[in-house]
């Protein structure tokens, strides 16, 4: 018979399981590409619609492949606040 302490947790767990666990969906959609700029401007659509935090998978998955990321985070960041929304 588990004791309470281990029941209490269990049940803790299960009630919170579904915001732990993430889910991966195979959707037809294609990713981002381009060249800074063009990655910056799309990365700036999404947040037009009200998208508060991407994820982004580098390739290559390394050190090279953040230094070649880098330039579009320097572009959104030199983004006055006033032209960060595409859709005005």
């Amino acid at each position: 018979m588990p004791s309470n302490a281990a029941t209490r947790f269990r049940s803790r767990f299960n009630s919170q399981a579904e915001r732990i666990v993430s889910r991966l969906a195979k959707l037809n959609v294609t990713a981002l590409s381009g060249s800074p700029e063009e990655l910056a401007c799309d990365l700036r659509v999404f947040a037009a619609l009200g998208v508060s935090e991407v994820q982004v998978r580098l390739r290559p998955n390394s050190l090279a492949g953040i230094e070649a990321f880098a330039p579009v985070l320097e572009i959104l960041d030199q983004t006055p606040a006033a032209a960060r929304s595409p859709l005005r």
